[in-house]
């Protein structure tokens, strides 16, 4: 798939050299890309390169419209990743019916809807995962796509015209999930970061940066359904599109809440608040997109608008709720991310490595420049 995507957007994944089985892993080796950061340090940071996101919609459309896959490929994958679905089941049944021992708006959020909805929401959740529809990444959140390194380590120095870098470039990695489909997988994976990001960012007092990053998601947005429609699919099909993406975004921001995956690693802040807020906003977009009907009497193009302005009212009704909840408290100071500033990527930092490790590794660093 990786040779086949290169050909469809070259430069946009590294180009597979060899692939060798050892015992039950396979060893993978591919051109070096010229790519080597990790595109969520720009969201941790407060903000998004919007050629990347107009490129990326593009090579995307394409993967999506002209790659041609096996229904079956990679069935393996698909059931590894539904393995997990019932440990998160569990626990939101469990918040429905208070049988936690948190007390917070997620939990009174799983309570309103009940115990038969959030069953609803998991079969839901397990069927639309097991449909073959489209090519999909599966993966495609910001940690698996690289960037050029920022020209400058902290963003936030008074010389800081280079925030990205000169071409805009980037590349996909991490294709070991690809397959066959739902419509709006890779699209609410990708999401699911700059969303957190912007929570995290709130929480931490520094709300102004959700305009940044909802800029980015809308440019996105904008230019895959333009290609979409160039590439043959109507406005009845982004619609799909589109509300499976608020599902998955949600389903993705939740399993966050529930198992902190890269909270470690994005902007700093308070940390049951911010899982609250993920718990919130995720079980609120699987409510719309696994749960939500059509409007009655909207065209497709006018229905594609409303879920959009349902996605934004979601995140701005948090954002608001966060910002209220924290009035007269100082904010936090934004600080560059401290993975970038480790030279760090997330898959190595999961391996015994924590914020507080991280912190320590980057103090060294600028301890060792002034010796």
């Amino acid at each position: 798939m990786m040779e086949k995507f290169e050909k469809l957007a070259p430069g946009c994944v590294a180009t597979p050299y060899l692939l060798l089985d050892i015992g039950d892993m396979k060893l993978l080796a591919t051109q070096w890309s010229t790519s080597d950061e990790q595109m969520a340090n720009q969201f941790i940071d407060g903000v998004g390169d919007i050629r990347i996101a107009k490129k990326l919609a593009v090579a995307i459309a394409a993967l999506h419209c002209k790659c041609d896959i096996d229904p079956e490929f990679n069935s393996e994958a698909r059931e590894c990743m539904i393995d997990i679905f019932p440990n998160l089941q569990e626990v939101l049944a469990k918040m429905a019916k208070g049988e936690t021992t948190e007390s917070n708006r997620a939990t009174k959020l799983a309570q309103e809807i009940g115990p038969d909805a959030c069953s609803f929401l998991f079969a839901a959740a397990t069927k639309s995962y097991r449909d073959k529809i489209i090519p999909c990444h599966a993966d495609l959140h910001m940690f698996n796509i690289l960037v050029e390194s920022k020209p400058q380590l902290d963003l936030f120095s008074e010389e800081n015209d280079d925030v990205f870098g000169k071409t805009g470039s980037f590349c996909i990695c991490d294709w070991e999930m690809v397959m066959s489909g739902p419509l709006g997988l890779d699209m609410g994976r990708l999401y699911s970061i700059p969303v957190a990001c912007i929570l995290a960012h709130s929480i931490s007092g520094n709300s102004g940066v959700s305009e940044e990053i909802i800029e980015w998601l809308d440019s996105y947005w904008n230019e895959y359904s333009t290609a979409m429609i160039e590439l043959g699919k109507d406005e009845e099909f982004l619609c799909k599109s589109y509300q499976n993406a608020m599902a998955w975004l949600g389903w993705k921001l939740y399993a966050m809440s529930v198992h902190e995956w890269f909270i470690g690693f994005l902007p700093e802040c308070d940390i049951d608040t911010f899982k609250e807020s993920l718990g919130v906003v995720g079980i609120t977009l699987m409510c719309l997109g696994f749960g939500g009907g059509s409007e009655e009497g909207l065209a497709a193009d006018e229905l594609v608008s409303v879920l959009v302005s349902c996605l934004m009212k979601t995140i701005a009704d948090e954002v608001s709720v966060i910002e209220s909840n924290r009035r007269g408290r100082p904010s936090l100071r934004r600080k560059s991310s401290i993975l970038r500033q480790t030279n760090r990527r997330v898959s190595d930092a999961f391996v015994g490595i924590s914020r507080a490790s991280l912190a320590k590794a980057a103090a060294d660093i600028t301890l060792g420049d002034t010796v």
